[in-house]
């Protein structure tokens, strides 16, 4: 193959075989334990094919959304060993880490290159020098490990050659692009920061001659890469052997240890667990010194235990609390797990703790819900064809997946098939409904009306009696009693001890100065209008009105600073008309706005989770509230800023809601119909977006990429079976090219792929700006991470979901 002309290999130390080291395992813990007999699980052996290569991209995680948090489970590299994988190491002498019954081992790269790292824990912790027989070491404290040099032959300095794909100036353009060249086989990739340019190189390759690295250059041009070309550079190397100039340093007040091979460090107690930079990990803590001279820290523990770390990261349960979709997640976190055993064996450990792999969080990042789910799920895989699948997930699909190929390229996967992201109940994908049952107001003509909201919370709050169920009681003119009732209810509410107003209350009420007056003296305070309000200020409030003139000398400054609170409002006309008799409807709403103005209306907010019946589950904050509805609910569905009363709504869960409690009872409701439809990923935050670029900033995304000129225009050519854009034609002044499956995303920074496209246009008529609208975060192919919470919302099983979105697939257990 031509790929092959261009990578360039590294050789390899011989690894010692995996199940050996299981075995000593297990007889060292035998000897550790005070000769009580430890028997080791033996690793699963599953015959499996390589995983297809793909692109690279994933962009960095939500807050704490999988999404909110996660976007991209991928493959850079194919596993070098299928099933067992073989790394040269020291076996820790303990029974803890895979003796317990909780799986194989696998090995986690937690920091791959530091330049030093801090090794702790709360108790008595144990160091072994790998490269010795001294038996292990009792450390209290910190123990800071580094790279130091040491006697032995000195480094030869040589010229050799590199490809340089690219010069960019953010990291994350850097890294994507570094990830995408080795899933291509392309070998070494090395990313280097240059100060003076403010930008970072990729570099590829390694070659002796300038011939050599001009012909790879020329073939990378020809694939993708028309900006390669070779550079020079000076490196330093090492002879092998056992004198290498580096060892590991291990060292505090009453420890200093060199070693050529490394440092293990082994907790005394496994619920007092080893901190690596204060973050405590379970397992053993192994730290070896790398190729690029840092220190890569690798945490080596039983899966089961990983995935504890694992699975919260990747859907957090204080987000997404439900038992089903978290122990799918789990079961695909492990399927990923054991197929991409051994996929950075080189490096000297399995998976990387970042979203290169999965996010591990290690013992710190364990939540109770999502350890039962691992607990209740233990040892199950998915399956296809008798393999363990390549259980990609995504974060937020956008309602639908995409079928594997048209995202990452090569063959077609059976299993990771363009799904629709909801379940399969019904055709309008409504999974519930809610009824009210509240009486309504009768007019005379046998009609039934509706009670506006305020004044049905009015009601359910006690500041206004039954007596507003009658139809035209609203729109009669309110007594002088009724407005001392209300008021004094209302101050009831606002915790406020009513001023001694002497005589108002023979005042005639009845009418709009009076009653704001009255008002004010009761809820706010006598002096409130006259402490906030000049003479001067008084004047600016009112001085619009239309009917300025007529208003009462004595209660100007009441109505002005009721104005300026947002409490009373003038009519259409601009006018107050304080002339014409209050209306029980417009004293009852300024009482209303005033509990309003100071956030005293007893109401709670959430989202609705699902309906069944009169039975609700409401999430609030982060708790659960379930709740029953009253047979006097009063139900309303918010669009825009009005609130329509309605005896039934449709729900699907996801939607915003307001609830009144009374004696554990819901009274009144709010509902917003979800703005994400009835997609089981609604929950996510991430679910719909926007992006605009103007036209100046495309351009210099894609000129990381191509020769372009002068960017003219950006056109979708190709479309999955989800709609996703797989083909993007780039038009440049100097050709036009073509961006494909994860490339879009990842060289234009955008969460998906699945968009449209909308332009300004400049004077000139030519684009200025593209808007780029879509759904989703990360490559939408396979399970989608918040779509599993709302089919677990919706009663769907764990079972149920993964078949959902694996295509053809049988859930077993793998050990």
């Amino acid at each position: 193959m031509a790929r092959d002309r261009v990578t360039k290999s590294i050789r390899r130390q011989p690894a010692r075989p995996f199940g050996v080291a299981v075995l000593l395992l297990a007889i060292l813990a035998t000897a550790a334990c005070g000769g009580r007999k430890v028997s080791a699980p033996p690793p699963t052996r599953t015959k499996q094919s390589a995983p297809p290569k793909r692109p690279a991209g994933a962009p960095t995680h939500p807050q704490k959304e999988p999404t909110a948090n996660v976007p991209d489970r991928r493959s850079p590299h194919p596993p070098e060993v299928q099933g067992v994988r073989s790394i040269s190491r020291t076996i820790p002498p303990t029974a803890q880490i895979a003796a317990d019954g909780a799986g194989p081992l696998i090995r986690i790269g937690v920091l791959p290159a530091v330049r030093n790292v801090s090794i702790s824990s709360d108790a008595k912790f144990y160091l072994i020098d790998k490269s010795s027989e001294q038996p292990r070491r009792n450390v209290v404290g910190t123990i800071t490990v580094s790279l130091e040099n040491k006697s032995g032959p000195h480094p030869e300095a040589r010229k050799t050659f590199r490809v340089q794909i690219a010069s960019l100036t953010r990291a994350v353009d850097a890294e994507a692009l570094q990830r995408q060249l080795e899933d291509e086989g392309i070998q070494p990739v090395l990313m280097q920061f240059n100060p003076n340019a403010a930008a970072y190189r990729i570099r590829v390759g390694r070659y002796e001659t300038r011939a050599e690295a001009e012909a790879a250059a020329a073939q990378l041009r020809r694939q993708r890469y028309p900006q390669a070309m070779v550079v020079q550079e000076t490196v330093s190397e090492v002879p092998a052997g056992p004198d290498r100039r580096t060892a590991l340093h291990a060292a505090n007040k009453k420890v200093s240890e060199q070693s050529a091979a490394g440092f293990l460090f082994l907790p005394s107690d496994p619920e007092r667990p080893i901190k690596v930079n204060g973050k405590p990990y379970r397992g053993a803590i192994e730290t070896l010194a790398n190729r690029n001279g840092k220190v890569t820290v690798v945490n080596e523990l039983a899966l089961e235990h990983y995935l504890k770390g694992v699975v919260p990261e990747e859907l957090p349960p204080r987000s997404f609390p439900e038992m089903e979709g978290l122990k799918a997640q789990a079961i695909a976190a492990r399927t990923y797990a054991l197929k991409h055993r051994g996929q950075f064996k080189s490096e000297g450990y399995d998976l990387l703790a970042s979203e290169r792999s999965q996010v591990y969080g290690g013992a710190a990042s364990e939540h109770p819900l999502s350890t039962q789910a691992i607990v209740e799920t233990a040892g199950l895989a998915v399956y296809a064809q008798g393999e363990l699948i390549d259980a990609l997930y995504t974060s937020t699909c956008g309602g639908r997946t995409e079928d594997y190929e048209n995202i990452f390229g090569g063959r077609r996967v059976s299993y990771l098939r363009g799904v629709t992201c909801a379940i399969d109940q019904s055709a309008d994908g409504v999974q519930g409904e809610i009824r009210s049952l509240a009486r309504r107001p009768s007019a005379s003509n046998g009609e039934v009306t509706t009670l506006p909201p305020e004044m049905a919370l009015m009601n359910i709050i006690g500041v206004l009696g039954e007596d507003a169920l009658e139809a035209s009681y609203l729109s009669k003119p309110a007594t002088r009693q009724e407005v001392a009732e209300w008021v004094s209810r209302t101050a009831q509410i606002l915790k406020r001890k009513p001023a001694d107003a002497n005589g108002t209350i023979n005042a005639s009420l009845e009418r709009l100065g009076p009653f704001c007056a009255y008002l004010v003296d009761h809820l706010f305070s006598r002096q409130a209008a006259e402490v906030m309000l000049s003479e001067a200020d008084t004047h600016y409030y009112l001085a619009s009105l239309r009917d300025n003139s007529e208003l009462p000398a004595a209660t100007r400054r009441q109505l002005a600073f009721l104005i300026q609170k947002n409490i009373l409002i003038p009519f259409s006309d601009n006018t107050l008309r304080p002339g014409q008799p209050l209306l029980r409807q417009r004293a009852l709403a300024m009482l209303y706005r005033t509990i309003e103005a100071h956030s005293a209306l007893p109401l709670e907010s959430g989202k609705l989770l699902r309906a069944q019946g009169d039975l609700v589950q409401v999430m609030n904050g982060r708790d659960p509230v379930e709740a029953r509805l009253a047979k006097g609910l009063y139900l309303y569905q918010r669009v825009g800023k009005e609130l329509l009363a309605t005896e039934t709504l449709k729900v699907v869960g996801g939607e915003e809601v307001r609830f009144h409690r009374r004696n554990g009872m819901i009274d009144y409701l709010e509902v917003t119909l979800g703005a994400n439809g009835v997609a089981s990923d609604r929950f996510s935050r991430f679910s719909q977006w926007e992006k605009t670029f103007t036209i100046e900033e495309a351009a210099k995304k894609l000129r990381s990429v191509f020769k372009l000129g002068r960017l003219i225009d950006l056109q979708p050519t190709k479309f999955g079976s989800s709609n996703r854009v797989t083909e993007l034609k780039v038009i440049g002044t100097q050709g036009e090219f073509l961006l494909t499956g994860m490339r879009i995303r990842s060289v234009l920074g955008l969460r998906d792929t699945l968009f449209s496209i909308a332009r300004e246009q400049s004077e000139a008529g030519a684009v200025s700006k593209f808007i780029f609208t879509g759904r989703g975060w990360g490559h939408g192919v396979g399970l989608c991470q918040t779509g599993t919470y709302g089919m677990a919302v919706a009663g769907e099983k764990y079972e149920a979901i993964l078949k959902k979105y694996y295509t053809g697939v049988e859930i077993r257990k793998a050990y």
